[in-house]
């Protein structure tokens, strides 16, 4: 099981780390979808960080685990959102929070495996 949590702390890290320099870096896609869910560019910056420092709690959180705890609740409530802002405020089809859904779904299961 601590393989397990490790193994998806990794991927979530670099996933968080992907998306996080696609906002701080204001990657044209991004900003086009971010125009798309009508929030304000500042909150992208910030969102930004926080992913990145969500990925650094996931690192971190194989040697510390209250790190990987902390970090899957915080950005499985960001994926939460995601998953909000792509159906409800950009009227994309479902399928566009489909990698939202699953990356909520893995920080959960870190989440799990931490505290079980």
């Amino acid at each position: 099981m601590k393989i397990a949590s490790i193994v998806l702390q990794i991927i979530l890290a670099l996933d968080f780390i992907f998306a996080g320099t696609l906002k701080l870096s204001r990657a044209k896609m991004m900003v086009e979808h971010w125009n798309a869910y009508r929030y304000p560019k500042w909150l992208m910056f910030l969102v930004g960080i926080i992913e990145i420092l969500g990925a650094a709690g996931m690192i971190g959180g194989i040697w510390i685990p209250y790190f990987a705890i902390v970090s899957g609740i915080v950005l499985a409530i960001f994926m939460a959102g995601a998953i909000y802002t792509h159906i409800f405020r950009a009227h994309h089809p479902i399928k566009m929070a489909s990698h939202a859904f699953i990356v909520f779904v893995l920080c959960m299961i870190v989440v799990l495996l931490h505290l079980a």
